[in-house]
């Protein structure tokens, strides 16, 4: 049945009409087709019906009552992901496992990891580009030096078992490095990969889902703040590198660096066993533990 209201009358123009007898049903013709009027008929049997009314002096809860009976079949909570987005939760919760006080979270590959290897040779230009700029600024080699120190001693970075140095060895991934600045802590520097940088067109990031967004609505958050009299908030340190890598993935997160920082020495082959900065999946991955954590 669809009702049409008097607000669009050029809906009810009669175009043609089929009269019968006085008490007989009609039909007129409009823009949108033939409606049949007349009496529906009377039926000879009265029926007794007994009705039980209810009252409630909640409009709130009758107004939300209404609105998820009528919008039942298109009201949901549940966050639609993608199929690239199923695929990465897919792997990751087939794989993830806790040990040693961390989780250990594989990379979300697009594709089969022994076959994943990239360009040695992008990586040491870019080492000798950044040799170059350390060599004329004292200070920035300190702190960089220094930040990279740090992220081998906490056993963030190690070296590239000798076992795996073998040329047919998958996945290999070599990535340049770069500082990260704050504005508002110049003389803190963050080391970040750089996993965008492209060998034949392809970069470890185009080989990785990024997985779905898992972090917390910026607006649910505030809502929050306005609901309660006390707040609490609370920060990881080192957020990502507290989420481990799975072992057959550190050799795509390879990088060169000089021994004890050392820029006079030949660099070393590292990889990564925790999850870095400038990879598109890390976000992803460390909330993921975040949230294994919490359950």
């Amino acid at each position: 049945m669809l009702l049409i209201g008097c607000d669009v009358p050029e809906a009810h123009w009669v175009l043609d009409q089929r009269l019968g007898g006085r008490k007989s049903p009609y039909a007129i013709r409009t823009l949108l087709g033939w409606v049949l009027f007349g009496p529906a008929g009377f039926s000879k049997n009265s029926k007794r019906m007994v009705n039980y009314i209810s009252q409630s002096d909640n409009p709130v809860e009758q107004l939300k009552e209404i609105y998820n009976y009528e919008f039942a079949d298109v009201h949901s909570s549940d966050k639609a992901l993608s199929l690239n987005d199923l695929k990465a939760v897919g792997i990751v919760e087939r794989d993830t496992y806790f040990d040693e006080g961390h989780w250990i979270v594989p990379l979300p590959w697009r594709v089969e990891r022994n076959v994943v290897s990239g360009s040695y040779d992008l990586a040491r230009r870019r080492l000798e580009s950044l040799r170059r700029r350390l060599t004329c600024n004292k200070d920035f080699r300190e702190s960089y030096t220094c930040a990279m120190q740090q992220t081998i001693d906490k056993g963030y970075a190690v070296v590239v078992p000798g076992m795996q140095l073998d040329p047919g060895y998958r996945p290999k991934w070599y990535l340049p490095h770069h500082a990260v600045i704050n504005p508002r802590k110049p003389s803190r520097v963050r080391v970040v990969l750089d996993c965008a940088a492209k060998v034949a067109g392809k970069s470890l990031n185009d080989l990785l889902y990024q997985g779905p967004d898992t972090t917390a609505c910026l607006v649910g958050i505030l809502l929050r703040f306005r609901r309660e009299p006390v707040a609490v908030s609370a920060d990881v340190e080192e957020m990502f590198m507290q989420v481990k890598v799975s072992k057959p993935d550190c050799g795509a997160l390879r990088f060169l660096w000089w021994p004890k920082g050392d820029i006079e020495k030949e660099p070393v082959e590292y990889q990564m066993t925790s999850h870095p900065f400038g990879a598109i999946s890390s976000p992803f991955c460390a909330n993921f533990a975040l949230m294994k954590t919490a359950q």
